[in-house]
């Protein structure tokens, strides 16, 4: 990664290259650099220009940043910024974490025909079910009111382990907004529905519990290196899922404790009642296992099985920008570089979707003729104008406090219920956005259950958390 020259600033942050493109949203790897030779690198995460301006998608993209940069935990990738690009492209900041993902490590171990060891894999999980405890407790750091969060997108992908041996749950936030408009993507919803719990396949309200049957599916195919459903088509894993036919792990791993084999079923649990509650208790009972036997499994040896796995100078190079973010030059363009060749592990096979598909190298950039020194002056007075009207009136529209609104949040139990306003929804809880000053009646309703009615007047508590109670 060092061998790429800085091309792009997008906000506060030289843009190096690009990670990945996935099914909605394309990954850089960025830098942002301060006072006295500081710098650190961050992820970026823009959506894909074609999803730009869709409904309330990036409403909802914010808020869910905004959500997810309540959340301080040494197990959750850290959400520390949010921006908007020239184009109208939403995307967040995340830590990056210099390792690979949990699905890059599964793969990894299946093309050398290797099973990970149990108690390793089981610190682990434990590590993501705490990070887990820490989304479904989140408070609002204003009202201190519950925020009822899921993560909705636990995957081998969005595990995160670093060579220093960190474990990190990422994407968090960014899986509700993306469902605005996953229905125009038939194949993000198909790398989804490996990971839905029955309820959300039947549309079902959601609970915390959706994500406990996530990390149940994800630690079966840690342990097994297979989903725990039949694959040959997606109306039968979809049947499979709904119905909880799930193949037995002990049929593939004769191995395991009953202990362990219990805690998956547990995961597993059609209802989703009969699954763990608290994802502490799911993340103290994984510990258990892990820490059985002689010696422990340290942050050290979690990160030399990365290492192992996936050696740093087998990374993949950065590939180049997309021409939308690199800025025209009235001057002759630089040639954009071309990543060395580089294979690509092989993958478990039907059984686990490809991750994110890399974008093929664009063509070397054409030489642009440099603009006549009379015109110079001109262009450049003119771009200067544009930038600071652009910049300006994109602070005043952000930064700008009306005097006719305020921020309300609203919250429920289950979580997942519509908000509506003069019968205008506006959109699931928890949800977060601006309301009148005057006083509001709003009003939240989920399938199978009696709608609550509100009423938020001028000197009431800009948060409004509700029960829902079953029909």
């Amino acid at each position: 990664m060092c061998g790429y020259t800085p091309r792009v600033q997008l906000g506060r942050y030289t843009v190096l290259g690009k990670l990945a493109t996935g099914g909605m949203a394309e990954v850089f790897l960025a830098r942002l650099d301060g006072t006295a030779g500081f710098e650190r690198h961050v992820v970026i995460k823009r959506v894909l220009p074609q999803y730009v301006g869709q409904g309330d998608f990036s409403r909802l993209f914010q808020q869910e940043a905004r959500f997810a940069s309540f959340l301080a935990h040494p197990h959750i990738a850290q959400v520390s910024d949010f921006g908007v690009d020239s184009t109208g492209a939403a995307y967040l900041v995340m830590e990056h974490v210099e390792g690979a993902s949990l699905r890059q490590l599964l793969t990894a171990a299946a093309a050398q025909n290797e099973r990970p060891d149990t108690r390793l894999v089981c610190r682990i999980f434990s590590q993501v079910a705490e990070a887990l405890a820490a989304v479904h407790g989140a408070t609002d750091p204003a009202t201190k009111g519950p925020l009822g969060l899921i993560h909705r997108d636990v995957s081998p992908e969005n595990i995160l382990l670093s060579r220093q041996g960190a474990v990190k749950l990422a994407d968090f936030g960014i899986a509700r907004a993306m469902s605005e408009v996953s229905t125009t993507n038939p194949d993000v919803v198909r790398g989804k529905l490996r990971y839905l719990a029955p309820e959300q396949i039947l549309g079902g309200p959601l609970s915390p519990a959706v994500d406990v049957w996530a990390l149940g599916v994800s630690l079966y195919e840690a342990l097994a290196l297979r989903r725990p459903f039949p694959e040959e088509n997606e109306g039968q894993t979809t049947h499979a899922i709904a119905h909880g036919e799930v193949i037995p792990l002990d049929r593939l791993r004769g191995d395991l404790s009953f202990e362990l084999l219990n805690i998956v079923a547990r995961c597993l649990s059609r209802e989703p009642e009969k699954r763990y509650p608290d994802c502490q208790d799911l993340a103290l009972e994984l510990e258990r296992v892990a820490s059985a036997g002689d010696g422990s499994v340290t942050t050290r040896i979690i990160g030399n099985w990365v290492e192992r796995l996936c050696p740093r100078e087998s990374a993949r190079p950065l590939l180049p920008l997309p021409v939308e973010l690199v800025v025209p030059a009235p001057v002759v363009a630089p040639q954009q570089s071309v990543p060395r060749p580089h294979s690509t592990p092989p993958d478990l096979g039907t059984a686990l979707s490809t991750p994110l598909a890399v974008a093929p190298p664009p063509e070397p950039a054409s030489e642009v003729p440099a603009a006549p020194s009379r015109v110079m002056p001109r262009l450049i007075a003119a771009v200067v104008a544009l930038v600071a009207l652009a910049v300006g009136g994109y602070w005043f529209a952000t930064r700008r406090t009306s005097p006719a609104a305020r921020q309300v949040v609203v919250t429920s139990t289950p979580t997942g219920a519509v908000v509506l306003t003069a019968n205008r929804e506006l959109g699931t809880t928890p949800w977060a956005g601006d309301l009148p000053l005057e006083a509001v009646d709003v009003e939240v309703r989920a399938p199978g259950y009696a709608t609550v009615k509100k009423t938020l007047g001028p000197d009431d508590p800009p948060s409004l958390n509700v029960t829902l109670k079953r029909r």
